[in-house]
């Protein structure tokens, strides 16, 4: 099976479980069957109520979690998967509400600019290569994926 995101983050038996047993009703067939730009995209502007909280702050934390817990699996000798991750899921989400009670809504305070951060094309003509690594151990697996983009994005 080869590694991607959309495996790490559904369609892993792990993966699949956890969603199924925190979405229920949210999560179905479609859920499933969507490459991971249009999951992400559709999940993360869901601002429905499922369970007195918005989908797309679970779909996050969940994702999230997933990420790290599949991280760790693959390169951590030492990590077991959780009995109910579940519930680890629904104590962060427990945590996230109640620091939003605790501190109220986020404003800005003296932001004098917005600061676009993100991927910028190259002039016409160049090609950008962005590029992130990891490694396990010392000596051990080590890894550098890269992306390469004109200035169309292509």
């Amino acid at each position: 099976m080869e590694e991607t995101v959309i495996h790490a983050l559904t369609d892993c038996p792990k993966a699949k479980e956890v969603w199924m047993v925190l979405g229920q009703a949210k999560v179905d067939i479609i859920f499933f069957s969507q490459d991971v730009v249009t999951w992400l995209d559709l999940n993360l502007v869901d601002n429905s109520s499922f369970h007195s909280i918005h989908w797309n702050q679970l779909f996050g934390i969940t994702c999230w979690l997933l990420w790290s817990w599949r991280n760790k699996l693959v390169f951590d000798d030492d990590f077991v998967w959780l009995l109910r991750p579940d519930i680890i899921v629904w104590q962060y989400v427990r945590e996230m509400q109640s620091s939003k009670l605790a501190f109220g809504p986020m404003q800005a305070r003296g932001l004098r600019h917005w600061l676009h951060i993100g991927w910028e094309p190259p002039p016409v003509g160049w090609i950008k290569i962005n590029f992130d690594g990891a490694v396990k151990g010392n000596p051990g697996w080590a890894t550098v994926p890269g992306l390469a983009r004109d200035s169309e994005g292509k």
